[in-house]
């Protein structure tokens, strides 16, 4: 298995560097986040900082990015009335600079857009 740890160095760029692959599920939310900011690729390359990862999938989550090591680094939530999703990555770190990330937030924040415009015709606020 890949040592997927944080790197013990004390530069900040050399901590959050993108490490290694991570393989989107083939027809998957990630997958299509992916496709709509142009990426080809169904393989996106993450940093890694974690010592442990998920061992058993919870109930209502699906796969959506396993590295090649087998190890579970994204999952959603198909059914649920909310933007749900996890990944093991700081997608956070240099979000502007990564293609897969900016557009991840991206989509939350069009989901937010969307329940706020949905909560506000509901509770009759313009």
């Amino acid at each position: 298995k890949r040592d997927h740890r944080m790197p013990q160095t004390d530069v900040l760029e050399d901590r959050f560097a993108p490490r290694h692959p991570v393989h989107l599920t083939q027809g998957g939310l990630f997958e299509k986040i992916a496709a709509k900011a142009g990426l080809g690729d169904k393989e996106i390359v993450v940093n890694s900082l974690h010592g442990q990862a998920v061992d058993q999938l919870a109930e209502g989550l699906v796969v959506e990015a396993l590295s090649e090591d087998g190890v579970i680094e994204g999952v959603s939530m198909p059914g649920a009335t909310d933007f749900v999703v996890g990944v093991q990555w700081h997608a956070e770190f240099r979000v502007l600079n990564h293609t897969f990330n900016r557009a991840l937030y991206a989509e939350f924040g069009e989901a937010a857009k969307h329940r706020a415009a949905a909560r506000s015709h509901r509770e009759g606020v313009v």
